[in-house]
């Protein structure tokens, strides 16, 4: 599973691809992925970190520690939801009542427009899949039809091919005179 982690000081996302099973917790998560993405900062601080599911209508959620983050991906499924799982750290979490409309909350906007943009390109690659698969099969079944000239049913190639037999071998190993 993938999951973000906003470095506020660099202003940047970083990402890391964990394995999860299905029975790890978030705690067991979150702990995986503070060693990942902060090894050397772990020492000096004891940060607490949170994780988020973050959805392109811009909804958050965050996950309780007993919560399992791939049944919860599994689910996005089920409901025809995109999202991303984000760690946080929690000092740097500013309390609803504190926020402004300051460069904070257009920080927000811009990452959440920055997921939006990311999904709904997933979004398109996904739809142009399915309307291939979709003229793949009708294509398919037309070729299926087109195959069947023989009042008996047997498909062209065979026909074909049982007509050409010599000409098919001959052509595979030519006479040597």
């Amino acid at each position: 599973m993938r999951f973000y982690f906003q470095d506020k000081a660099a202003g940047n996302f970083a990402t890391k691809c964990i394995r999860v099973s299905s029975t790890a917790t978030t705690q067991d998560v979150i702990e995986t992925l503070a060693e990942k993405f902060r090894p050397d900062m772990r020492m000096l601080s004891s940060p607490r970190y949170s994780l988020y599911e973050v959805h392109v209508s811009g909804e958050e959620r965050r996950l309780d520690i007993d919560e399992k983050p791939l049944v919860v991906q599994l689910n996005w499924n089920k409901d025809d939801r995109e999202g991303r799982f984000v760690l946080k750290n929690e000092n740097d979490i500013i309390p609803p009542k504190a926020q402004s409309n300051g460069p904070e909350k257009q920080e927000k906007e811009g990452v959440i427009q920055n997921f939006k943009r990311t999904l709904s390109k997933k979004e398109k690659r996904e739809k142009k899949r399915r309307e291939k698969e979709a003229i793949k099969l009708a294509t398919d079944g037309e070729d299926a039809q087109q195959l069947k000239d023989d009042s008996k049913g047997e498909p062209l190639a065979a026909e074909v091919y049982k007509d050409n037999q010599k000409t098919f071998y001959n052509a595979l190993y030519p006479i040597q005179k």
